[in-house]
């Protein structure tokens, strides 16, 4: 078993580099394959000799999992592993467990990342354990579904109401669900479009760190390291704003 906290990727060493902390775990890959492993989660070129204390949060995720991948297991066990991921990083551990021929347990609020991989949902509810065969969308119709009827059979009286009233009832509760959906899901597309300007403004500063010109301008160094950490940091306010509002269109839908 191969196991995936939220908090896995704070507990990696802050001395060693990327590639000394995939080499420990990986004893019998070669280090060409373990380049292409490494590139397969997005550090490229000197990136595989930054040391842990340097790389922001999505980085040091990508690392743990990376780790968490590599390590022998026919069974993985993953706790929210789309935290400060972006959508490059969350594409890559999706092929990756596509890849996998185990079986993986995956605890996450991130319905996009799950539709995909899942094929069986598992709920706590009311201390119980509910098992659903199927996708994570097809539980949550099912689940629709039977929060209808049951509303329906609490009002329905002891004579059938006519067709017309039930269509009308039907329509109201789809225009109630879409009163409350549409401004979460405005609001949570407008942060997908910052996180990925945020993204790609943080991928060109770091590309500015491997050209040792950068290193030449101290003022710009210091001015880019700066600048660097307010995107780091904001970017780790966003996926919490994404994390709360999905939840929030979960409990609608």
């Amino acid at each position: 078993i191969s196991y995936y906290a939220q908090n896995m990727a704070e507990e990696l060493n802050p001395d060693k580099t990327v590639l000394e902390m995939v080499d420990e775990i990986a004893t019998s890959m070669s280090g060409k394959e373990l380049r292409t492993l490494l590139g397969c989660f997005l550090f490229t070129g000197d990136d595989i000799f930054k040391t842990v204390s340097v790389l922001s949060g999505g980085e040091k995720s990508r690392l743990a999992l990376a780790r968490m991948l590599i390590t022998p297991a026919n069974l993985l066990v993953l706790d929210e592993p789309t935290n400060h991921l972006d959508m490059r990083s969350k594409a890559v551990l999706q092929q990756s467990l596509k890849n996998f021929t185990g079986t993986y347990i995956i605890v996450s609020h991130d319905r996009d990342f799950l539709e995909p991989l899942i094929n069986k949902v598992v709920v706590l509810k009311n201390g119980e354990l509910d098992f659903y065969h199927g996708t994570v969308d097809d539980y949550l119709q099912k689940c629709h579904a039977d929060r209808d009827s049951s509303e329906e059979k609490g009002k329905k009286k002891s004579t059938l109401q006519p067709g017309k009233e039930q269509k009308k009832r039907e329509a109201e509760k789809r225009q109630e669900r879409y009163r409350k959906l549409k401004p979460l899901k405005d609001a949570l597309s407008k942060i997908e479009e910052e996180i990925a300007l945020m993204e790609e403004k943080k991928d060109q500063i770091e590309s500015s760190f491997s050209d040792r010109k950068t290193y030449e301008n101290e003022k710009k160094i210091q001015s880019l390291n700066i600048e660097h950490g307010e995107i780091v940091s904001r970017l780790d306010s966003l996926y919490d704003e994404w994390t709360d509002i999905e939840e929030k269109i979960f409990k609608i839908i």
